[in-house]
């Protein structure tokens, strides 16, 4: 046996590995060390573009060295190096080096050359190791996409992105898991970020209905914070001309402030109220689930996804910008608040509910469901509380003015509420949805009610056109079971107006909203409850196709021509003969009929004002209107009641001109809407926007297209509708905007 023969030898040979039986042997061959490297540079991870980069190294136990990546050849085992990084990108410099034995050890200094698109600091006393970044889809979330940066010790932060002239240097920048923002309007070269940045939240943050695309500074969210840059300037105009700061001052450094409002103590106070907001916040998302576990039958809240968001309404700078009579608003001065403690301010919350995953009787026939809640002008106070809405619990308020925060807070009481839900659905026509919005107004006890059937056109950009085929129930009553039961409002007992409308966006800002009725359209069949559909009673496959091809017959004013402004107007210029020539064909075909036709172009400039042009044939006679932020500025009765009457109205309208030679229809008119700079309380400045871009200027535009709307009870506004009655030419707001 082979094993068995050489078995003898084992113990001879363990002997001899132990050094054993008095023998010399030999020892074993010295490991050769492997060659360490090291890097040493000033800079950090990241630098600006056209940065000379240098850098030194030193080996221990290396031969020689060998350069590779962003450097090359052969090197000394020690040495420095510098190279430019003249363009954005990641920069290897790896450098490999061999011991006596020729193995090698490599290792690599890596670098960005990239730009600082955003600086500044956060003043705030928890202000270190804070993630700031750029929300650029305005969700509140710090996506994967949007570049951030950390704040040092000293609350400063940089953030940097590969590309210099990108859109994201323009948007709004926010500390991640904090109320802390700011809005970063244009012409500033640091971003400053405080308690008193953040009271502008309401301009970026209410957005909870819409859903951006992924890509990064496409034209939909451009034009959003164009908007947003036309609604900061109006608001700062306000704070110019009641309270006398400029952003400049507000986004100061309070050590140094010379205000009494930018200063640590007052954001202190700013904080408490944000902080009980979040409570307050909390709170109603628990009252909402728990009415729903309550009637709910065989689901519950935990089979719904919800996201919310919320913040403080911009009426509230009236409060914390205020040097002479904080807490009291300069326009409220009675009675005298005993303290910040003793008074309230007004809070908007957003609130989107979408069932998690296949349930009965949601997302039917295809169509995904939803249901948007908008809240606003709830009062709150710093000790997580609700205050009443009424004069006497504004200021010094009692705890009989306490409200507890339960469902009967929304449930159609005395708390404006503007619900949403939707259906939509992708199809070879586009992006198609049903809608049915019911806005209760406690202020005038009322709902205003909105069916409508709208389909999406894909422009570019994530632009997107929209044609929709409406039902509006107004004024319509609602129920108060008084029991605890939801109430609701009855659509059914509003007078009904149908018509269509397309919404053509740009990304300036600006859009333009065709809205006209006909027998036609009148004859449609009546839109039903969205939320009533269900596994029984399903909703159509698709939008009803006479539906559509009214739609199809829509004004073509921006489908011959896509981009068309109506520019200075003047006779004589192209733009004058298109649009002329387009209202000459309609007078005639459409006008001057037996057959009833109603038509709204309305206009929303780049500077926030608006005009429109009505015209119909109802009352027997043509009839054209042109109205400048919701004033008649000329009719065609004050000339006669014919065609031709029509036509001059209509010619006067495009000719008219605002002081830089635009048409009042123009796009790019700097005609803005009196503004009304109210409280929370309802006090309120009058003021007149200035004609200038920029925010700080205190000058105004003095011209006649103005007015003054609303009643001063609140600064929000809901959504931008142009209505076909013609005396309910209301303006809606920034808050959904929900084209």
């Amino acid at each position: 046996m082979v094993f068995k023969r050489f078995s003898f030898l084992i113990p001879a040979l363990l002997i001899i590995s132990c050094g054993g039986g008095g023998g010399g042997g030999s020892s074993a061959a010295p490991v050769i060390p492997l060659a360490s490297i090291s890097f040493s540079t000033t800079f950090g991870s990241e630098v600006d573009v056209g940065t000379n980069f240098s850098f030194s190294w030193s080996t221990t136990n290396a031969s020689s060295c060998n350069a590779s990546g962003d450097w090359s050849g052969s090197v000394a085992t020690s040495g420095s190096h510098q190279k430019n990084l003249e363009s954005a990108g990641q920069y290897s410099f790896t450098l490999s080096c061999t011991n006596s034995e020729g193995t090698q050890t490599s290792k690599t200094l890596s670098v960005v050359a990239n730009y600082v698109i955003i600086r500044g600091t956060i003043f705030d006393s928890d202000n270190s190791n804070k993630t700031v970044y750029v929300d650029e889809n305005f969700n509140d979330i710090n996506d994967q996409l949007e570049p951030s940066a950390v704040s040092d010790s000293n609350g400063i932060y940089e953030i940097r992105y590969i590309d210099d002239s990108t859109c994201l240097k323009n948007f709004p920048v926010k500390v991640e898991n904090s109320a802390l923002g700011s809005f970063n309007p244009p012409g500033y070269s640091e971003v400053n970020i405080s308690a008193a940045t953040s009271l502008f939240r309401e301009l970026y943050n209410y957005f909870v209905k819409n859903e951006y695309s992924s890509e990064i500074c496409n034209s939909d969210k451009v034009r959003q914070k164009n908007r947003m840059d036309t609604f900061f300037n109006e608001l700062m105009a306000g704070i110019t001309f009641s309270e006398g700061y400029t952003y400049a001052e507000i986004q100061a450094d309070p050590s140094s402030s010379s205000r009494s409002s930018i200063s640590y103590s007052r954001f202190d106070d700013i904080n408490l109220f944000q902080n009980s907001l979040g409570t307050v916040t909390s709170a109603l998302i628990d009252a909402i689930k728990s009415k729903m576990d309550s009637t709910l039958v065989g689901i519950g809240s935990n089979d719904f996804e919800f996201r919310y968001n919320s913040e403080f309404d911009d009426a509230n700078v009236r409060i914390f910008l205020n040097d002479n009579t904080y807490p009291n608003p300069i326009t409220n001065l009675d009675p005298v608040a005993n303290g910040v403690d003793a008074v309230s301010i007004q809070a908007n919350f957003g609130i989107y509910i979408d069932n998690i995953g296949s349930l009965p009787d949601y997302d039917v026939n295809g169509w995904d469901e939803k249901l948007y809640l908008q809240i606003p002008d709830i009062l709150i106070n710093n000790n997580n509380q609700v205050v009443s809405d009424t004069s006497t619990c504004w200021i010094n308020f009692t705890s009989l003015c306490i409200q507890e925060i339960s469902f009967d807070l929304i449930n159609l009481n005395n708390t404006s509420i503007y619900t949403t839900t939707e259906m939509s659905k992708t199809t070879s026509r586009g992006l198609e949805k049903y809608e049915w919005d019911e806005y209760y107004l406690p202020s005038i006890g009322y709902c205003d009610i909105y069916a409508s059937t709208s389909i999406s056109e894909d422009i570019g950009g994530g632009l997107k056109k929209v044609t929709d085929y409406t039902n509006n129930y107004w004024p319509a009553s609602y129920t108060d079971f008084g029991d605890g039961s939801a109430n609701y409002c009855l659509y059914y007992s509003g007078t009904l107006y149908k018509y269509m409308s397309h919404f053509v966006p740009f990304e300036d800002g600006s859009y333009i909203n065709l809205q006209w009725d006909s027998n036609a359209i009148d004859s449609l069949e009546d839109l039903q409850e969205s939320g009533w559909y269900d596994d029984e009673d399903p909703p159509p496959n698709t939008i009803p196709q006479d539906q559509v091809n009214l739609m199809a017959d829509r004004p073509d004013l921006f489908d011959l021509h896509p981009n068309f402004d109506v520019a200075s107007g003047q006779p004589g210029t192209e733009e004058f003969t298109i649009i002329w020539d387009w209202y000459v064909e309609m007078l005639l075909n459409k006008i001057d009929t037996s057959e009833f036709y109603w038509f709204s172009m309305f206009v929303q400039n780049i500077s926030g004002g608006d005009a429109r042009v009505l015209v119909t044939n109802e009352n027997g006679y043509p009839y054209a209107r042109c109205d400048v932020n919701g004033n008649t500025l000329f009719e065609s009765t004050q000339v006669g009641y014919d065609i031709n009457a029509a036509a001059y109205a209509i010619q006067t309208c495009i000719i008219l001109q605002d002081d830089n030679g635009n048409s009042l229809l123009s796009r790019k008119s700097i005609i803005t809407d009196q503004q009304r700079y109210c409280s929370p309380y309802g006090g309120c400045f009058d003021i007149t926007q200035s004609s200038s871009s920029s925010s700080s200027s205190s000058e105004e535009l003095d011209n006649e297209f103005k007015s003054s709307n609303g009643d001063g009870s609140s600064s929000t506004i809901f959504r931008i509708t142009p209505y076909r009655s013609p005396d309910r030419v209301r303006d809606w707001s920034h808050l959904s905007d929900s084209n």
